[in-house]
């Protein structure tokens, strides 16, 4: 009788506890995507946004939107990557649309847990009295890494919070020690790839830049060695990464000058990738001559002696 009452109960149970599931399924909480305010201390009355991600639960390795300044009383003036998860930009943050929109995309290899910046957003009131810029987050997509490019779930919360004097959104000062706040150091690479142009050689180039955010990069190719890197000349071009290299050939000294928006400089350098096989395999064949040439007056003295 006990036993068939406690099989009868555990059966209950049971059935009881799927009902639950299906009436009352499991609410995971998804990425949640907002942005902080804060005024600026100087007689400008700027206002700086600092648009955030939570990833809650899901570690995030790639992301994209775009921005777009909806209120009439603000101008959209600057917009920096400085301290922001994305490591690799596919489009860096820029200003566009008659500086009224933002539009980025980027991956973080290995993906990021947690709260962290996208990316800092600068207005400028051109009325009176304006209180705080309304902006608007448009097709905002995000991945999971998860190896298969989940899509996360996100909520866009809008604007949660001002902060009069929060660290992380004051005006970055202008730079005094340019090379203490220089980009992050980063190395190059020539590559071939058949999605650009498969009989081309292309530069690939990328670093971070925490005190400021990056302003641009140039690039510059030369047959021989650069001793003095810091010197501005034409040779000098903008450039971004993947840039198609003028000369085709992996003779050339190529030299990278990533510059931030406070204008610290830091040189990546890339030398010959054949110099020195090609400079043993003269000397070599220099060195055969010389000492064929010498054999050839030793054995001809060594005649001359002989008769």
């Amino acid at each position: 009788m006990n036993r068939n009452f406690t099989k009868i109960f555990k059966i209950i149970s049971l059935n009881l506890l799927i009902v639950l599931f299906l009436l009352f399924p499991v609410v995971t909480k998804g990425a949640e995507l907002f942005w902080q305010a804060t005024k600026s201390s100087s007689e400008s009355k700027n206002v700086f946004l600092a648009l955030i991600l939570n990833t809650e639960s899901d570690k995030i390795n790639a992301l994209a939107g775009e921005v777009s300044l909806l209120s009439s009383g603000w101008e959209l003036v600057s917009v920096s990557d400085a301290n922001s998860f994305i490591n690799f930009w596919v489009e860096r943050p820029s200003l566009g649309l008659n500086n009224k929109q933002v539009r980025f995309s980027g991956i973080t290899p290995g993906g990021y847990l947690g709260e962290a910046l996208i990316l800092k957003l600068e207005f400028k009131p051109s009325i009176t009295g304006a209180s705080y810029p309304d902006i608007a987050v448009n097709n905002f997509n995000a991945l999971i890494n998860d190896g298969k490019g989940t899509a996360a779930t996100i909520k866009i919360k809008g604007l949660i919070t001002t902060a009069e004097d929060k660290e992380i959104l004051k005006p970055i000062p202008l730079a005094v020690d340019t090379e203490r706040l220089a980009p992050e150091p980063f190395k190059l690479a020539i590559i071939k790839d058949s999605d650009l142009s498969p009989d081309q050689l292309y530069l690939i180039f990328n670093t971070q830049d925490k005190s400021s955010g990056m302003a641009y990069y140039e690039v510059r190719e030369s047959l021989w060695p650069i001793w003095n890197t810091k010197v501005q000349s034409e040779s000098w071009v903008r450039a971004e990464s993947p840039y198609q290299l003028k000369n085709q050939s992996w003779w050339n000294f190529i030299y990278v000058r990533a510059v931030n928006k406070n204008g610290g400089v830091r040189i990546a350098k890339l030398y010959p990738q054949l110099s020195f096989a090609w400079l043993y395999r003269y000397s070599l064949i220099l060195v055969i001559i010389v000492v064929s040439m010498t054999l050839l007056i030793l054995l001809r003295r060594v005649s001359g002696n002989k008769k």
